[in-house]
């Protein structure tokens, strides 16, 4: 990461590298029918405070893998 980066930036830098994992455009960093359906719901906002990721203990609610709330 380019020191000083933001946390908005750290995740779009992130989300930017996804097309290296072969997955096709359209089936992730969407919420659509036929997209993956994996998600993280965190009580803070990462692209602000990057600590809502790094503390799941403190901060993580809810995962959904392939569409299901585990």
């Amino acid at each position: 990461m380019p020191r000083g980066s933001t946390p908005s930036r750290i995740n779009k830098i992130h989300c930017q590298a996804c097309p290296l994992t072969g997955i096709t455009s359209g089936e992730i960093g969407t919420l659509a029918p036929g997209a993956h359906a994996d998600l993280l719901v965190v009580d803070g906002d990462p692209l602000t405070d990057l600590a809502v990721l790094t503390r799941p203990e403190r901060h993580l609610r809810h995962v959904v893998k392939a569409g299901a709330v585990l």
